[in-house]
């Protein structure tokens, strides 16, 4: 009885010494696993706040150019209320009303320009022909004296910048 009791405990010895390495080699694996899910999640955390950042920079370049709109719009207001006329930066007349004016065109040039200028005027209401209405037969609108084409352009950081915004818009006061 001694003899097949001895038996039996170097079996199950044996077998637990087994199972020991599988136990490891399956940690080990596991390990691996969830080493690498932590660096794959690490990236996508990254990409997620350099997107972040873009985006609250092209925010910011936009609202600085909104409020140089703004303040454009303000400042011819004020003049022509005032019973002064607002000197625009070009206002066309005859051949010149074919030739339109590029926003895009005049912001590339003040980002290389050495005196850049944050906003341009055109004065378009020369160029404008004939009346509107709201519905056809219906009450003509209003004469078109003072139109303006406003473009500006802003940067997100004035010694930094990374996000530029321009916006070009035709404004009626």
């Amino acid at each position: 009885m001694n003899n097949k009791y001895h038996l039996s405990l170097l079996i199950i010895h044996s077998r637990a010494r087994q199972q020991h390495g599988a136990a490891l080699y399956m940690a080990m694996i596991m390990l691996i696993i969830m080493a690498l899910l932590g660096l794959i999640g690490m990236r996508v955390i990254g990409l997620q706040e350099r997107m972040a950042a873009d985006y609250m920079r092209s925010a910011r370049a936009f609202q600085g150019a909104e409020a140089d709109l703004r303040k454009v719009e303000l400042d011819i207001q004020a003049k022509l209320r005032a019973g002064d006329s607002y000197d625009a930066d070009f206002s066309p007349r005859g051949e010149d009303c074919k030739k339109a004016f590029d926003g895009l065109a005049w912001a590339n040039t003040q980002l290389t320009a050495t005196t850049p200028k944050d906003s341009h005027t055109t004065r378009i209401d020369y160029c404008i022909q004939g009346a509107a209405s709201v519905k056809v037969g219906g009450r003509t609108s209003e004469g078109t004296n003072n139109v303006y084409q406003i473009t500006v352009i802003s940067n997100d950081d004035d010694t930094d910048p990374y996000a530029q915004a321009v916006l070009d818009v035709v404004y009626i006061p």
